[in-house]
């Protein structure tokens, strides 16, 4: 159907400079009206009337080329400008283009970079995992996504985030691929982890539980140490209202009352109240 279209809006194109050609010759009265000589003039108008739809033609795709390099200038203007490292590939996988960023993420310049192998900057352990990605590049449609170390230099690398699309489908002949630089945001979730452990240690080995109340919504997290306080290890649905019917009636007004003036007035959380755990144990505790 699309290919039907085409035919018939350039074929209306066609006939449109036909008929400016044609209108341009009868203006201009180039051959004579004499009997004897109408073949001639039939094939002469032909042949003018051709030579002028050549030159109108050629005047279209004057502007065409025209517009297409200043989108081909500005296409370049931002892929070479962008923040963010630019890496084109060819379907083996070797560098066919790399912008000013991503230059600079390697710390090499573009001329060193062509035709060497963006796998040749993986790091053994991410290989299979980059492998994937490509493969998924290559073979289904729609944007990929990888994690990966990439080599800076031999005592150098970096953390790098991709994210690529083959433009043209599973046919296409170049893949397009960002590349950023997440060494500090990984460094910062790892520090993070660590300190998650560490604090885990230390509540386990001063038998202390933790519990958090997640906002707005007010759902209740305890870590393993404080369900086995409460006694619900293995059935606590994390309901605010469902750990209120642990406390004690007598305390229970009281705990509410001091968990609000926490989160309304930023205060510190002090208080000791008894619970009734569903194995019918009876505890007091400090929180």
């Amino acid at each position: 159907m699309k290919d039907d279209q085409n035919i018939a809006l350039k074929t209306e194109f066609f006939d449109q400079l036909r008929q400016r050609a044609q209108h341009l010759l009868d203006s201009k009265r180039l051959v004579p009206d004499i009997p004897e000589l109408l073949e001639t003039q039939k094939i002469f108008q032909e042949l003018q009337i051709h030579q002028l739809e050549l030159e109108m033609q050629n005047d279209e795709l004057n502007l065409v080329a025209l517009e297409l390099e200043k989108e081909r200038a500005r296409f370049l203007s931002l892929f070479e400008l962008a923040p963010v490292g630019y890496v084109v590939l060819n379907r083996k996988g070797s560098i066919m283009d790399v912008n000013q960023a991503g230059s600079r993420l390697f710390g090499l310049r573009k001329e060193v970079l062509l035709n060497k192998t963006l796998a040749g900057f993986v790091f053994a352990d991410d290989t299979p995992k980059f492998n994937n990605f490509y493969r998924k590049l290559l073979s289904e449609p729609g944007e990929q996504h990888c994690t990966a170390r990439l080599f800076k230099s031999r005592d150098s690398a970096f953390y790098a985030e991709m994210h690529g699309i083959c433009i043209g489908g599973t046919n296409a002949n170049s893949c397009y691929i960002t590349v950023s630089d997440i060494s500090e945001k990984m460094r910062a979730e790892l520090e993070l982890q660590k300190a998650t452990q560490r604090l885990d240690a230390a509540l386990s080995a001063s038998s202390t539980g933790m519990w958090e109340i997640k906002l707005p919504s007010g759902e209740i997290y305890l870590d393993d140490f404080a369900k086995s306080i409460f006694g619900v290890r293995y059935g606590f649905d994390g309901k605010y209202s469902s750990l209120m019917n642990l406390i004690d009636n007598a305390d229970r007004e009281t705990v509410d009352l001091a968990l609000r003036i926490t989160l309304v007035r930023d205060k510190d959380f002090n208080v000791e109240f008894c619970v009734h755990t569903p194995a019918g144990e009876r505890k007091y505790i400090n929180a």
